[in-house]
């Protein structure tokens, strides 16, 4: 391209052709005079510009959200008149409100700017029509001049990969032989690059050692920052970021707090808590900004980006459905409209996108092409539909091992594999068992390496909270814990049962106060649930309301039996392990019974369960199974209750299979430990001696049966005692990141493994295990 060409023109391009112009221009170090428009630029200014005041304003009247609304907007340059169709005549009256309420932002000196001047359309061939008719208007008064920049280069070379992590170390491959023989890293571009593709480059070109600047497809609404923005977020938007700045302590973490603002900005004509929602969804668009580095090979878009002679490119993933984009009848304007209004529809928009990549790769000097015969599931997939035979040169993908130690090493490993699992002997597998005969195999450590605890202690923004969950996690298997409440992969998803249980317990902390409307408490939290019920789970509803009703009346009939006749539900208590480093317990009690007797306070602790209770007591010197104790822990460590005396603490099964009305009535006696005292016993529960409340619990001539389950008020304090220093020892041992491999064993059952999803991550050995002998029975030796 002459650059003397451009001197005294406007410059019409897209949007994403700009900064390689303008680096195209910088780099010939000529001073010309020139004006650079890019398509939304001149579509802006030759119509009409919008910003968030408009978006504000249809969001709230039509109570739809950022995408729509802009959608909405976008298609108001199509509307000139009304047809004969319901969106149209819509878009045309919203565009007449907008402007009559003045949120549609005009520019009445642009055309007249534009007139009698010298214009180039710059490499602008395949455009929609909508811009063709623009230049249609623009030719009228004005000198204008189209340059495509098309050249037929020679027949390009096409590599054919068997999969694209073959692919990419094949790009990566002879990218090394390219810089070996002299060609600047900064000449070198990747094209087609995506998200689905983006971690393999990153560990390939690293395993090659080939720095690369890869564009960012993650937002910013995982940040610190961002999380911490949205904990603070009021009105009073100054103050919110007044709390976040301490917060900033790193450069990325001042970008994302710059980008905030720029978000925030927009939207200062409002009130930020009427606008928050819009805030938030925008936060969610918004990209972490690239990083961008000198001497790196670079990601370009191949359509999009001006190639010079000097440039070496890399054409990845040239596969169906990837290259070029595939449009579909499936826009807000529906094919049959486009046609109607003269914009391109999706056939017009595919034949442009098929032969503007065709003519891309015509144009590039030196370029490889690359694509991939399956996918990662090992489908077969095919070459993209712009492919031509007398466009190209197919080759087989032949890797070089003279680029990489560590991939060789890596390879040889795979091939290993191959030939170990299916008996596969391959030259590649010989030429490098031969070079690399001492490289073990099948000889992995998978030992955790550990981690700095000053930054974990950053990363927990300083605290740590606990709960029963979490330390039962954390002494079952450390490493579980640490991939479940650090790395957080566990993601939870509701289930019918996890919904079930909910709803059972809110209507469970409110059925025994009085004036209580079992129905209307339902409805409401069926209809509160957000869960979609199909059409199976609405016919055990039915079932398990009535079942709930039949819970309801059998506990009521239980109460019936105890002096402690005060209550508390669904009892949240927070306790403060260690002031200095912030280390919070919690957890929330089900139910409380409770009552001040002869000067005393007696309380008893219930814990309602959708599954089947765990009573064993024997487990907690291990930190194992603690549910019930923790209970005690949380109610005499709070200010909940003074100078609590623990009368007993129990499970109560709330949902049975049993067909049998008088064996579900049975089984939901509580099942747990009482207090030895006679004296407290009878306060609890009147029925002692042949228990109509708590399952197990009766008298024989010679005192209580031996199904009977007590424990005195010294065995109490002790279980209490030992679920302190066990909660100490674990948050300790969180706060000092010892995340071993530790699955714990106990009398053949593997406690910390049963129920894990990790076992492709830790790959845990026999060794890993901590093997715990508990003899049968329960602390109490009963």
């Amino acid at each position: 391209m002459e650059i003397d060409a451009l001197n005294n023109k406007i410059i019409i391009i897209k949007d994403e052709s700009k900064n390689s112009l303008l680096d195209e221009i910088n780099s010939k170090k000529q001073l010309i005079n020139y004006k650079i428009i890019t398509l939304s630029e001149l579509k802006k200014k030759y119509f009409f510009d919008y910003n968030e005041k408009a978006i504000f304003y249809i969001c709230k009247k039509y109570n739809i959200n950022l995408d729509i609304s802009r959608i909405y907007l976008e298609n108001l340059y199509f509307i000139n008149n009304k047809i004969d169709d319901e969106k149209v005549n819509f878009l045309y009256d919203l565009k007449q409100e907008l402007i009559n309420n003045s949120l549609l932002i005009t520019n009445n000196l642009f055309k007249k700017f534009l007139t009698n001047k010298d214009i180039i359309l710059y490499n602008l061939k395949y455009v929609d029509k909508f811009y063709k008719n623009i230049f249609d208007e623009l030719k009228l008064n004005n000198n204008v001049v189209e340059i495509n920049n098309e050249k037929e280069n020679d027949i390009k070379d096409l590599y054919e990969a068997k999969n694209i992590e073959e692919e990419i170390s094949f790009v990566a491959s002879k990218i090394c032989e390219l810089i070996k023989n002299g060609i600047d890293i900064n000449n070198i571009k990747i094209a087609n690059v995506n998200e689905s593709n983006c971690f393999i480059i990153a560990k390939t070109f690293k395993i090659f050692n080939i720095p690369v600047d890869l564009p960012s497809f993650s937002t910013i609404n995982g940040t610190k920052i961002v999380k911490k923005f949205k904990e603070f977020y009021t009105d009073d938007i100054n103050e919110t970021f007044k709390k976040l700045q301490p917060f900033v302590k790193s450069n990325n973490d001042n970008k994302v707090f710059k980008q905030l603002i720029n978000i925030v900005n927009k939207y200062s004509f409002t009130n930020y808590l009427d606008c928050k929602d819009l805030i938030y969804e925008e936060i969610e668009k918004t990209k972490i900004e690239d990083i961008k580095h000198n001497n790196s090979v670079k990601v370009i878009d191949i359509m999009n980006s001006i190639v010079s002679d000097n440039d070496y490119v890399f054409l990845i993933n040239y596969n169906e459905g990837i290259i070029p984009h595939n449009y579909k009848d499936e826009d807000y304007l529906s094919d049959k409209l486009k046609q109607q209004l003269n914009i391109s529809d999706s056939y017009d928009l595919n034949l442009n996108s098929m032969n503007e990549l065709k003519s891309s790769i015509k144009n590039i000097k030196h370029l490889i092409v690359t694509y991939s015969k399956y996918n990662k599931k090992n489908d077969e997939i095919y070459i993209s539909p712009s492919y031509e035979e007398d466009m190209f040169i197919k080759h087989e993908v032949n890797i070089d091992y003279d680029n990489s130690n560590l991939y060789n090493k890596l390879k040889l490993v795979s091939l290993k594999d191959e030939n170990y699992k299916y008996g596969e002997i391959t030259d590649d597998l010989i030429t490098l068992n031969n070079h690399y005969k001492n490289e073990k195999y099948l000889d992995y450590n998978n030992k955790f390496k550990g981690i700095d605890k000053s930054k974990l202690y950053e990363y927990l923004d300083k605290k740590l909270t606990l709960s029963y969950t979490s330390v039962n996690s954390y002494y079952e298997c450390a490493f579980k814990y640490y991939l479940d409440y650090i790395l957080k992969l566990n993601k939870y998803e509701d289930t019918f049962a996890t919904v079930i249980g909910t709803i059972f317990h809110e209507i469970l902390s409110k059925a025994f106060y009085e004036n209580y409307d079992f129905e209307n408490n339902w409805n409401e939290e069926i209809n509160a649930c957000k869960y979609e019920f199909n059409n199976m789970e609405k016919f055990f509803l039915v079932m398990l309301k009535d079942e709930l009703k039949l819970i309801i009346d059998t506990i009521k009939n239980q109460l019936n039996y105890t002096s402690l006749k005060k209550s508390m539900y669904e009892k949240q208590i927070n306790i403060e392990i260690n002031k200095n480093l912030h280390i919070y317990f919690t957890g929330i009690i089900d139910k409380v019974l409770y009552d001040e007797i002869d000067g005393e306070t007696i309380a008893v602790i219930i814990d309602y369960k959708t599954g089947n209770p765990k009573l064993d007591l024997k487990y907690i010197p291990y930190g194992l199974e603690m549910q019930l104790p923790i209970y005690i822990y949380l109610l005499k460590n709070s200010n909940v209750i003074d100078n609590v005396r623990i009368g007993g603490f129990y499970l109560q099964k709330i949902i049975n299979s049993d067909r049998d009305i008088s064996k579900r009535i049975n089984n939901l006696k509580l099942q747990g430990y009482s207090n030895t005292d006679i004296n407290i016993l009878e306060k609890v529960d009147s029925s002692y001696e042949n228990s109509q409340m708590i399952k197990g619990l009766k008298t024989t001539n010679t005192g209580f049966n031996k199904s009977a389950k007590l424990l005195n008020d010294d065995e109490i304090e002790e279980l209490f005692n030992l679920v302190d220093s066990k909660i100490k020892e674990a948050s300790d041992d969180i706060i000092n990141a010892k995340f071993d491999i530790n699955p714990k064993q106990v009398n053949n059952v593997n406690f910390g493994c049963r129920y894990c999803k990790y076992k492709d991550i830790c790959f845990m050995k026999y060794d890993d295990i901590k093997i715990l002998n508990i003899e049968n029975g329960d602390v109490n030796n009963d």
